[in-house]
Formats: structure tokens, C-alpha cells, sequence
């Protein structure tokens, strides 16, 4: 029902009201099932999280709504349950609070010890595992809540006996506050000295940090929020760089309606970014031609990756985009995706990614494997790989260091493309990594792709991966795009590694 409904309605008040109303129905048919509602409301709230990506501005409204008014309103009904005088006139109910609050720790800390022991980590990432799993809140009232609402029967004076009493529902109140401080600490502690250490062994400046900047050239408002959310959805989470969108203006054309058409699409990025809680950048450029604007663009603002989108009702083989994507190649080098959706984002189910053999090969690699696994995590969504057999080793190792949803089929060749089709489904979605003639990965079969996407794959979302190539040298990247880029290459966000010291020795 969800899916059906984010494919068909994209007012972001209606989407909110439409997840309100599933969670309160889920809470009301559990009722009826004679089980407690908070049960129903959380199914609910699983069967609908992976239709939210995190990085969604329904998420951000998801979250903002919970955290200020329903977690305060549960925990302030709870604790108008409290009768504080108990803690006084009763010492079982502090008794009570001292052995919930010493199981409760000594589990938490025993479990994060036993995955310290058997993944070999550090005290410090002990600390912080215990650290985030320790606090008890939310979900240890609403336990307790449901226990103390079981009433078993009277006492011969006519009050309720019930399944669990005051003192146990006192006793949580204080191993809540007590696991909360201790967990904090903990968690404060670890992550300081986890952090001191990883700056230690980088270089130690921040100005080499790992940085992206992503430009959208934008023409049309209505395709702001698709391309933007796509922008965050490839990009991390710890990018603190803003989204750069920019609309370019002919000088030969009238400027007067251009100018109104840009502030339009500045207006709605501005409106999308703020849901996000993600910063946009906007940049109006006059220039000579569209392809001229964004190369300039690139080069004056240190732009590692550039979003292109299509039109979803253009095929691919009428678009300009070839042109254009030709000509950025060749004059800037940086990482480009061509994105169109046939859907929203959300409502994908499963990416299917073609990889030519020896991709792993490419001075662009490591980029493009970032993009995606950000890709999968942020949305959640499974990817089915398609590749060559020395490429899935290489990938293989890459995700059981940082594991996503990931299954492998066997593609010899790439003229052998057209076999995803048996395995493409409704809700599924493409990604095609192509290469530019001449380089390594390189397949002259790669020049049909646009034809094959619009003869049978025309009501999919589709992404085109242009990687950066092989025509420029490791030491001399910093000089065509930001220089923290060049520091991917031997972090990646600890994504590979093993991978960039094969290319630099390709290289």
C-alpha cells in the first residue's frame, strides 16, 4: 500500500499524514488482535522504513515530529505514573531499581566484551558499543508500561493486583536515568579516543579531509527534488560540503525569462535542502552554452561530481545529454551520473549494477564504489551485481570490510548485457558503469547502452556511471578537481583500500 501510494503522490504533507495515519492503524488492528498497540505501531513502523530513506525530508520531518512532541508526551504520561514518595517510605522500590540497573549494565557491557573478543576490536570500540546499546528508554517503559497495565485481579481491599507493580515501575525510572548518565559517558569517552586516534594517523590537517562537492545543473524546478534527493542519497553522511546547484543562463537568449526560471529552481532546491536538513549552495551562471557554464563551473569550484538528469518521458538517444557528458569528460575528468526516474527514489526495490570487466582496474573505481555502497546504505536497498569473475572477487572484499545488501551473477562480457533483462523486475532499477574509449574497461558494446535502456528498459530509473579515467595521473588529480579528492583515493571512507593500491600500481 505504501509503495503505491509514494509512486502516485508526492506532496510532502500528504506522504507525512499517509505515514501518520498507517502507524495509528497499525496500533489500533493489533488492538484488535488483542495484543498491545505500541506492538502494532512498531510493524508498522518497520514495514515503512525502508520505504523512508534517511536521507529524506520525510525522514527529517519523521524524526523532527517524534523527538520534539510523541517522546516527550510518552515520557511525560509515564512519569505522571510515578509516585515519588515510594522511594521514601519504600526501600524494596530502590532495591528493585539497584538489581534492574546491575542486570541491565553487566548484560549490555558482557555483549559488548564477547563482540570485542570475537571481531577483535579495541577497548575504545568496546566502550563505544556499550556505550550506544546501554541507555534504556523508550522501549523499557513502554515494556514496562504494558506489564503494569496487566491487571491479574483484586486484593481483598479492592486494589488491583497487576502483572508488574509500582516498585518495578518506580525501579525503571531510576535505571533509566542511572543507564542514560553511564551510557553517555561511555559512549562520549570511546568515540573521543577513536576520533584522537584516526586523526592521528592521518595527516593531521583538516583542510585534506575527505570532502566531496557534488554540482546539479538544473534547467526544470519540477526535477529539483528527484535529482537532489538522488545527490544525497550517493553522498555521505559525514560530507558537511553543501550541494551546489546551479542554473546557467545563454547570453543570447532573453535573460529576463531565464533569470525568473532560475530563481524558481533556486527556490524549490532551498525548499527541498531545508526538509533534508542539508545545505544547498546556488550559483547562477551566464555563459556562452549550457556544457560551457558547467565545465567552468568545475574548474572554478573544485567540483569532484557532477549529477546530470534526463527527462523521464526523452529517450536517452534524443537527449543532448551525449554530447554534453563527451565534452565534460574529456575537458574535466571528474566522476559524472546521468540519473532519470521513471518512480520515486523510496519506492525502489532492488539496483541492478552493470560492471564491464576489469573496472576494478580504473583510476575511477574506488569513486564510483563509494557512490554506490553510500547508495545502498542510505535507501537500504538490496543490489544485484552483475560482473565478471576477477571484478566480484575484488567487490567481495570490499563488502565483508563494510557489508551491504549485495548478490553477484556471472557477466562474461559486456556484449553479453542484455541477459539482465530476464532478471528485472517491476521496482527494480539500473546502474550501467561505462568507460571512455580506449581505457582499460573500455567495451565497444558500451555505445549501444542508450539504445537498449530506451528499446527495454524505457519505464526504468536508470543511472549512468562515468568514472573518472585514465588519462590522468594520480599526483596530477588535485590540479583538475578538489585536492581532499586525491585523499579519497587512499581512504575512500574506509571503503577500499586493498583497491586503491592496485590502482596505483596499474598506475
Amino acid at each position: 500500500i505504501a509503495r503505491f501510494f509514494f509512486k502516485n503522490c508526492s506532496d510532502s504533507v500528504s506522504q507525512y499524514i499517509f505515514v501518520l495515519f498507517m502507524v495509528f492503524l497499525g496500533a489500533v488492528l493489533a488492538e484488535m488482535a488483542g495484543i498491545e498497540a505500541i506492538i502494532g505501531a512498531f510493524l508498522s513502523g518497520l514495514a515503512l522504513n525502508r520505504l523512508i530513506p534517511h536521507s529524506s525530508p520525510l525522514m527529517n520531518r519523521v524524526e523532527f515530529i517524534g523527538n520534539a512532541i510523541f517522546i516527550p508526551f510518552f515520557l511525560i504520561g509515564v512519569g505522571m505514573l510515578i509516585d515519588y514518595r515510594i522511594f521514601i517510605s519504600d526501600w524494596h522500590t530502590l532495591f528493585v531499581a539497584f538489581v534492574m540497573t546491575i542486570v541491565a549494565t553487566f548484560s549490555k557491557y558482557s555483549a559488548a566484551y564477547l563482540a570485542q573478543k570475537s571481531f577483535g576490536y579495541s577497548k575504545d570500540e568496546r566502550s563505544l558499543i556499550f556505550g550506544l546499546s546501554n541507555a534504556q528508554a523508550a522501549a523499557t517503559l513502554a515494556a514496562v508500561l504494558v506489564g503494569y497495565n496487566v491487571i491479574l485481579g483484586e486484593t481483598p481491599d479492592g486494589e488491583p493486583i497487576r502483572l508488574l507493580n509500582d516498585s518495578v515501575l518506580n525501579g525503571t525510572i531510576v535505571m533509566i536515568f542511572i543507564t542514560c548518565t553511564i551510557a553517555s559517558v561511555s559512549a562520549q569517552r570511546g568515540a573521543h579516543k577513536l576520533a584522537m586516534t584516526e586523526h592521528t594517523g592521518s595527516s593531521g590537517n583538516k583542510e585534506n579531509a575527505d570532502t566531496d562537492r557534488i554540482l546539479i545543473p538544473l534547467r526544470n524546478p519540477l526535477h529539483a527534488e528527484e535529482l537532489i534527493s538522488f545527490a544525497n542519497a550517493i553522498n555521505s553522511k559525514s560530507n558537511l560540503a553543501p550541494l551546489s546547484i546551479t542554473n546557467i543562463i545563454d547570453n543570447e537568449e532573453e535573460e529576463s525569462a531565464q533569470l525568473k526560471n532560475a530563481n524558481k529552481i533556486f527556490e524549490r532546491a532551498a525548499q527541498i535542502s531545508s526538509a533534508a536538513d542539508r545545505q544547498v549552495s546556488t550559483l547562477l551562471r551566464y555563459d556562452t552554452s549550457f556544457t560551457n557554464g558547467i565545465l567552468n563551473l568545475i574548474r572554478e569550484h573544485s567540483i569532484t561530481d557532477l549529477v546530470l538528469g534526463i527527462n523521464s518521458e526523452q529517450y536517452l538517444n534524443q537527449s543532448s545529454l551525449g554530447l554534453i557528458i563527451n565534452r565534460v569528460i574529456k575537458e574535466s575528468n571528474i566522476n559524472t551520473y546521468v540519473y532519470r526516474a521513471q518512480q520515486p527514489l523510496q519506492t525502489i526495490k532492488r539496483y541492478i549494477l552493470i560492471v564491464p570487466p576489469r573496472a576494478e582496474d580504473e583510476l575511477g573505481f574506488p569513486f564510483w564504489v563509494k557512490r554506490v555502497w553510500n547508495l545502498a546504505r542510505n535507501t537500504g536497498v538490496n543490489i544485484m551485481l552483475f560482473c565478471s569473475e576477477e571484478t566480484q572477487a575484488v567487490l567481495e572484499k570490499i563488502n565483508n570490510e563494510n557489508p551491504i545488501s549485495l548478490s553477484f551473477k556471472r557477466l562474461p562480457a559486456y556484449r553479453d548485457i542484455l541477459i539482465i533483462s530476464g532478471d528485472v523486475k517491476s521496482d527494480d532499477a539500473l546502474i550501467f558503469v561505462l568507460s571512455k574509449k580506449f581505457n582499460t574497461s573500455y567495451d565497444e558494446n558500451m555505445e549501444y547502452v542508450p539504445s537498449y535502456i530506451d528499446a527495454y528498459f524505457k519505464d526504468k530509473n536508470f543511472m549512468l556511471i562515468f568514472p573518472m579515467q585514465q588519462n590522468a595521473k594520480l599526483g596530477e588529480i588535485s590540479e583538475m578537481i578538489n585536492p581532499s579528492a586525491s585523499t579519497a583515493l587512499t581512504r575512500i571512507e574506509d571503503l577500499t583500500g586493498n583497491i586503491v593500491k592496485r590502482v596505483k600500481r596499474k598506475e
